[in-house]
């Protein structure tokens, strides 16, 4: 027993003093700082994303010198290493393979190391961490850190925050909201509208970047000018990117009901003949929802139907929604089967583009001072008047005679 616990006190000794050796000694290792960013911020299922790692050496000396039992040792700061892997996660898996033999790191450098991840088409949203391991040489310490990544199914929508129901033959202004309801930015968002009986300006509206569960709003013209009368779909697709992924958003379809009425109407309309020819006057009324600019009504020429200077074409200028305008021109007759006097309407639009239409004035429908021609009096009124004159003539002889008779 004695022999027993001689030994055991002979190894704790011996233990103790290797114990104070190896903490007596002075170990420097150089200092390596990891940063990482990923791109995109947030990760959609089925994305691919770019994990950047960033390895510094934070030692500002490349030499190192500690005394130690009167002893003065260097230490080389610079930094070796061997390898670095990034190591897939549940629903996350890392594409390419890790570094190897990565090479020295100098004071105050900087190396960067990329991986590329992509979350699996099914992955649930959450937090995921992928383990990054870094070994280095015989100066330095191996390293073990959790990078963070997150997957959010959420994007982007389309909300039709002013789309009329009911439009008329016109150029009308209507307006989307995009919404991003992402943790991140998208970047590079795009508004695609699309119908087969509708024209749209622009075709497509570039929005740019939204910032996370930041909000745009667009608008652009919808053409119904040359669209036929009824119900139209047009639809609304957003397109927008996350990192290099490209993503669609749902399509919003919209039913607008198209009727047979242009923004440009005339009232207060009145003919008269002036003898030679038809004047006509009355108002032009902008009953639409943007202005109309050089507002032209003209008589329109044809074989029955001459305009007549200066009154020819009226020009009008802009008309702004809800506002009016008179004119009057003047045309000539050249055949008596005319019931109506065509007239032609030419203005821009809000896409600057150049739209004409015609309206024609029935004549019968107005009053009409007849025109005066001196044709001379009838047969019958100048028999009148020679019976009467006889008769008159008649008492005159006779009251003349009797007076020349004396009793």
């Amino acid at each position: 027993m004695k022999v027993l616990i001689i030994i055991l006190l002979f190894f704790f000794s011996i233990f103790s003093i290797v114990t104070n050796i190896v903490y007596g000694d002075t170990k420097v290792e150089p200092t390596v700082m990891i940063d990482y960013t990923i791109d995109p911020g947030t990760l959609m299922p089925g994305d691919t994303a770019t994990i950047t790692i960033y390895l510094k050496n934070g030692a500002d000396k490349e030499i190192v010198y500690v005394t130690e039992d009167n002893e003065t040792k260097p230490y080389n700061m610079n930094a070796y290493i061997l390898s670095a892997v990034l190591s897939s996660s549940t629903d996350i898996t890392v594409l390419n393979s890790g570094y190897t033999d990565v090479g020295l790191l100098g004071i105050g450098d900087t190396i960067k190391l990329s991986f590329v991840v992509k979350a699996d088409e099914n992955a649930k949203d959450g937090t995921y961490f992928l383990n990054f391991e870094l070994v280095g040489g015989t100066n330095m310490y191996d390293l073990n850190y959790k990078i963070p990544v997150e997957i959010d199914s959420s994007g982007v929508q389309l909300i039709a925050s002013n789309i009329p129901r009911t439009v008329m033959k016109e150029v009308s202004t209507i307006k989307l909201d995009v919404v991003n309801t992402r943790s991140s930015k998208v970047n590079s968002v795009i508004v695609i509208p699309d119908s087969s009986d509708v024209a749209f300006n622009p075709s497509k509206v570039y929005v740019g970047n939204l910032s996370a569960n930041g909000k745009a709003t667009v608008s652009l013209n919808m053409n119904t000018m040359t669209t036929s009368a009824g119900k139209k779909n047009i639809t609304f697709v957003a397109q927008y990117r996350t990192g290099n992924n490209i993503h669609n958003t749902s399509k919003i379809n919209y039913v607008i009901d198209v009727i047979d009425q242009y923004g440009l109407i005339l009232t207060s309309l009145d003919i008269k003949n002036t003898g030679s020819y038809y004047t006509i006057t009355g108002d032009i009324n902008n009953i639409g929802t943007n202005s109309a600019r050089n507002v032209v009504i003209s008589v329109e020429k044809d074989k029955d139907i001459t305009p007549v200077q200066p009154d020819s074409s009226y020009f009008i200028g802009t008309l702004d929604s809800d506002d009016f305008s008179s004119f009057e021109l003047s045309a000539r007759i050249n055949s008596s089967d005319v019931k109506s006097i065509p007239l032609v309407i030419t203005f821009r639009n809000a896409d600057n583009e150049i739209n004409i239409y015609h309206e024609s004035v029935t004549i019968e429908r107005y009053s009409i001072i007849p025109e005066v021609k001196n044709t001379g009096m009838s047969t019958g009124v100048i028999a009148v008047v020679a019976i009467v004159a006889l008769i008159i003539i008649g008492i005159i002889v006779y009251s003349w005679k009797k007076s020349m008779i004396k009793p």
